[in-house]
């Protein structure tokens, strides 16, 4: 009798015991089993490991591409940035559409702007970051590459874009720069693959990619009032994912700073600092926006 009352109980005991020994494993060993997901010792791994797990977070195993811009979750910065980039290409297009001219807008700029998106966003085919991200990259080449044929070879746009004033070299001291601070980017840093090299070939490029648009504007003098909104949200852009890259620094624990990116981000949003001058003081006295000779 006492074999039969005790035996129901070391059954349960039995099966407890065994469950915990296949929770261990899934658990514990199979990353045992599995040496190529741990990672590995040396100089930078160790910053990369979660203190609670010991082990590199998912977000952390990448491409070296993404390790620059690790994926992010939305912020209201990001988000900001975004809709200000959105609202300067709908004003554009919506300056084009009314005036039935592109006098006073840089082709060339739109051209760059063109590069910047085609060289950044080839992985477009090949990962899948959210429908929000896809979308975005495909918006954006999409309404650059429409701009661009407008002025190019749509009537009336073609016949009424001044390319006398709309003069600055762009592949001369935009295009072949870049490119070549490219290469010896990512040289320096070992990351040659061809992804690389072009991402970081848009980076730089889009630091001066707004430079043609400011030299046409500063020849013309008189910015036309949509004109100078499509130019400020433009900047506007750029200063909100400044802001949106310190606060991922802050929040994010596993936030992996590029420099390269911070100090091009930088440059670019200084080339607009002058424009953005005159565009508040005209706003604030309800004058035409005047830029200086």
């Amino acid at each position: 009798k006492q074999a039969k009352t005790r035996r129901p109980g070391r059954l349960r005991e039995t099966r407890v015991s065994e469950a915990a020994e296949v929770l261990h494993f899934y658990c514990v060993d199979a990353s045992a089993a599995f040496p190529e997901k741990q990672p590995s010792a040396g100089p930078g791994n160790e910053k990369q490991l979660n203190p609670a797990t010991n082990r590199v977070p998912r977000r952390a195993r990448t491409t070296s591409r993404q390790e620059a811009q690790p994926a992010a979750k939305m912020n209201i910065f990001r988000f900001a940035g975004d809709m200000s980039h959105v609202v300067s290409i709908l004003v554009l297009l919506l300056r084009l559409r009314s005036s039935k001219s592109a006098v006073g807008i840089s082709l060339k700029t739109q051209e760059l702007f063109l590069i910047v998106f085609v060289t950044r966003y080839l992985d477009l085919f090949t990962t899948f970051y959210s429908l929000y991200n896809s979308f975005m990259k495909v918006a954006y080449i999409a309404s650059t590459t429409y701009i661009i044929w407008m002025i190019r070879f749509q009537e009336p746009y073609k016949s009424k874009y001044d390319a006398s004033q709309d003069s600055f070299l762009h592949i001369k001291f935009a295009v072949a720069p870049c490119a070549g601070l490219a290469l010896f980017a990512c040289l320096v840093k070992g990351e040659l693959s061809p992804i690389d090299i072009l991402w970081t070939f848009s980076i730089f490029l889009e630091a001066l990619a707004i430079v043609p648009q400011l030299f046409v504007l500063q020849r013309y003098r008189e910015v036309e009032n949509l004109t100078g909104h499509y130019v400020f949200f433009l900047g506007a852009y750029r200063g909100l994912y400044i802001l949106n890259w310190v606060y991922r620094s802050y929040y994010e624990q596993f936030y992996r700073h590029n420099w390269l990116v911070y100090v091009s981000g930088a440059v670019q949003t200084a080339l607009y600092v002058d424009f953005f001058y005159y565009y508040v003081v005209s706003k604030y006295y309800g004058g035409k926006l005047t830029l200086p000779t």
